[in-house]
């Protein structure tokens, strides 16, 4: 399973909708939505702020 795979599962997981994930991980939401369709990649940083919210 892709990243962006994993990250749609857990934000559902949270009830969160992509605009308050992306605010958890400090990116925009467009951004944030390529994260999900595994259009671009993450950065270790972006998931260790993820990990701690």
């Amino acid at each position: 399973m892709k990243v962006g795979n994993r990250l749609a599962i857990a934000r559902e997981d949270r009830k969160l909708n992509q605009t308050e994930m992306a605010e958890l991980l400090g990116l925009s939401v467009p951004t944030y939505s390529r994260l999900e369709r595994n259009e671009t990649s993450i950065d270790l940083e972006q998931v260790v702020r993820f990990v701690k919210n």
